[in-house]
C-alpha cells in the first residue's frame, strides 16, 4: 500500500512540474502583454506603464537625458519616467560634440525639434514650457554624435497639469 502512493505521488508531481511550467509561463506572457498594451485585464483601473524597455531596439536607453526646474543642473534629475510641469530644462549630461532632439518621434522620421553643440546640450538652447505638450506621456529622443560614434537615447516622461 504504501509503495502505491509512493507512485501516486511521484506521477502527480511530475505531471504537476509537466502542467504547472508551460501555465506560468503563459500567465507571464499575458501580463507581459497587458503592460504593453497598457490593458488592465483583472480590474476597471488604467495602467501606469514603462514603456522604456518596449522598443524593438534593445540598445537605446534614456542614460544622461535629465531634468532640471532651474538652469543650475546640479539639482537634475533621470527624465525617464518622470512627472513634470511648467518650464523645465531638458539636456543631455553628458560629453557630446552635437545633440539633436526630436519630441514624440522616436523613430526620428521626422525633422529634429533642436540641435545642438553647446553644453550642457538644453534642449530649445534654455528652458522649455512643458505646457505647450498636451497633459499625458511623450518621448525625448536624442541622437548624440561625438566624434565618428552616434548613440541614440529615448525618455518617456508624464506631463501634468501642475
Amino acid at each position: 500500500m504504501n509503495f502505491r502512493l509512493l507512485v501516486a505521488f511521484v506521477l502527480s508531481t511530475v505531471v504537476t512540474a509537466s502542467v504547472a511550467a508551460p501555465l506560468a509561463f503563459r500567465v507571464q506572457a499575458v501580463r507581459d502583454e497587458q503592460a504593453l498594451s497598457g490593458v488592465d485585464l483583472e480590474g476597471d483601473e488604467p495602467l501606469l506603464v514603462d514603456r522604456s524597455d518596449a522598443r524593438p531596439d534593445a540598445s537605446v536607453s534614456s542614460e544622461g537625458l535629465t531634468v532640471s526646474f532651474d538652469r543650475a543642473v546640479a539639482a537634475s534629475f533621470d527624465l525617464a519616467n518622470s512627472e513634470i510641469f511648467g518650464e523645465v530644462f531638458l539636456f543631455f549630461d553628458d560629453a557630446a560634440d552635437t545633440i539633436t532632439y526630436w519630441i514624440d518621434d522616436p523613430t526620428r522620421s521626422g525633422p529634429p525639434a533642436f540641435t545642438t553643440s553647446e553644453e550642457p546640450f538644453f534642449f530649445t538652447g534654455g528652458a522649455f514650457d512643458v505646457g505647450d505638450l498636451t497633459v499625458g506621456s511623450h518621448e525625448l529622443t536624442a541622437e548624440i554624435r561625438s566624434g565618428a560614434d552616434t548613440l541614440i537615447r529615448s525618455a518617456t516622461f508624464t506631463v501634468t497639469g501642475g
